[in-house]
């Protein structure tokens, strides 16, 4: 019984994986995909970002965000690469901690 469940719970993990990555070429794929500031399109550094900063409490993440994306509106998200999503989220001080709120005392400047 128990090496089935390893094996149940090992292809489970990988269906989930499989379907994570499909999601989130849907979503990205529906975004335009590609950077909205500076044209990237390498997929590997490809991040969907919430416009209007949300806080983490009642973020959509994962294959949630994905599903939302395809399924029901892309209102409110776009694509930004790595870089420029570091740099709108410094920018703007969008630092959030576990709780959704912000903390400032996140430096922005070096």
């Amino acid at each position: 019984m128990r090496r089935y469940y390893q094996k149940t719970q090992s292809q489970q993990l990988a269906n989930l994986k499989r379907s994570i990555i499909l999601w989130r070429a849907k979503a990205l794929e529906k975004l335009g995909n590609r950077c909205v500031k500076c044209g990237f399109d390498n997929q590997l550094a490809l991040e969907i970002d919430h416009i209007e900063p949300c806080g983490t409490s009642n973020r959509l993440r994962g294959i949630s965000l994905y599903k939302f994306i395809v399924l029901v509106s892309v209102n409110g998200f776009q694509i930004l690469c790595a870089n420029c999503h570091t740099i709108k989220t410094r920018s703007n001080n969008e630092f959030t901690g576990p709780n959704g709120h912000k903390n400032n005392s996140v430096k922005t400047t070096l």
